[in-house]
């Protein structure tokens, strides 16, 4: 067969199968979600207020412990919504002088809470680690990814309430400063922390570390080297843009100013790109800030990465340096 012909073989198929692939498939994740997905298709805010309804319940899960010179507690927080979660509340030990600044931490979901002892240094302030309001399975095969796809949903648009209960719950401690109150997101919890930032103005600057914008481009991206097949890809992203798509960094960022943005990427980072850290500093409003670093992205492996870039940002709001 000749090259030419090959090609407009290849294009035909490409099109036969592609274009209903991707139709049944977007039909089907439509089907599969209405019962709590299309609940989502009014104003997220309204969404999020929702979920986040009022504190019902804090309970322990585990023992309060004493690590290096902090006392840590292991908190289940449950909301009037139903929506429930985890997290770990780490402050000096002892009776504190004066109130302190509080740091809220999301990260990836494979650390959740359990971040809470990446930090090596004992700093003058209450650090929380929030685990995702999701109990399912965060490594799954593509059977199981589908079968999971609703609830998984449900949890990734939960997550900015589960943030703004948390704050609620602090800020009754006598010990917090509610006049000091960082938000950091890292890797996939800057989606989550640029939502809740933006949404609530108790957050005094909200952080981005190895996080991005333009989540279609993101998501092209992390595929193109493993899937090679285009119309395959397409609707993977199509469906991954169904999960992801109301939590577009880029439509929110803006709304977090005239309070202080601080976006920490890395060179070398093969996940989020330099184009995609561009566009998310783009549309932040002032005051804003965009510091890069020389290292790669943070994973599960690369436990020292998230530990050097949380103490980074820890120091830098006990020494008090203000984002210009």
């Amino acid at each position: 067969m000749k090259p030419t012909r090959r090609l407009f073989c290849l294009i035909k198929w490409s099109l036969l199968i592609g274009t209903p692939c991707t139709i049944a498939l977007m039909v089907a994740a439509w089907l599969w979600l209405r019962p709590n997905g299309l609940a989502y298709s009014g104003p997220l805010d309204d969404y999020i207020q929702e979920r986040r309804g009022s504190l019902s319940s804090v309970t322990s899960f585990a023992a309060t412990e004493t690590w290096r010179s902090s006392e840590i507690e292991y908190l289940e927080l449950t909301s009037s919504s139903g929506m429930h979660f985890r997290m770990a509340v780490r402050r000096p030990l002892g009776p504190q002088p004066e109130k302190l600044p509080v740091v809220i931490l999301i990260g990836g979901f494979d650390r959740g809470h359990r971040a809470i002892k990446l930090l090596e240094e004992d700093l003058h302030m209450v650090v929380v680690a929030l685990s995702y309001p999701y109990r399912g399975k965060t490594r799954m095969s593509g059977v199981e990814y589908l079968i999971a796809l609703r609830e998984l949903r449900a949890g990734l648009h939960d997550t900015p309430a589960a943030i703004l209960l948390a704050l609620d719950y602090l800020l009754t401690l006598p010990n917090v400063d509610g006049g000091q109150v960082e938000l950091v997101g890292i890797s996939l919890g800057s989606f989550f922390t640029i939502v809740a930032g933006a949404a609530d103005p108790r957050f005094t600057r909200i952080w981005s570390l190895q996080g991005g914008a333009d989540i279609p481009g993101l998501l092209e991206h992390t595929m193109k080297p493993k899937i090679r097949f285009r119309p395959l890809r397409a609707c993977l992203v199509k469906l991954g843009q169904v999960l992801l798509t109301r939590l577009e960094p880029y439509q929110h960022v803006q709304h977090i100013s005239p309070r202080p943005f601080v976006q920490i990427n890395a060179r070398h980072d093969v996940r989020i790109p330099q184009w995609s850290a561009e566009k998310l500093h783009a549309s932040a409003g002032d005051p804003k800030e965009l510091i890069w670093t020389e290292t790669g992205h943070i994973d599960a492996a690369r436990a020292s990465i998230i530990a050097d870039l949380s103490e980074l940002v820890l120091l830098r709001i006990e020494r008090g340096k203000s984002a210009p």
